[in-house]
């Protein structure tokens, strides 16, 4: 099974640019690899608007990626 995983952190002036997807074999690396995505997308918003976004959240969901089918999501505030 192939699973993707999405990864979305909560800025009040990023909006949806600090979004990562990542797809694996392994749920935790397809995790892992969104959220590195997630936190590089963050980083070149940043550099691009000469700020340093604070953090209010980040949400994680998992799909089959095979069929769609949500797996998991994990709300941190």
């Amino acid at each position: 099974m192939l699973f993707k995983a999405t990864h979305l952190v909560l800025t009040p002036h990023a909006g949806n640019s600090a979004f990562g997807v990542g797809f694996s074999p392994s749920p935790k690396k397809a995790i892992a690899l969104a959220k590195v995505n997630a936190d590089i997308s963050l980083d070149r918003f940043d550099a691009e608007h000469d700020i340093c976004s604070s953090i209010g959240g980040e949400v994680t969901n998992l799909f089959n990626a095979s069929n769609g089918v949500h797996i998991h999501q994990n709300l941190d505030l």
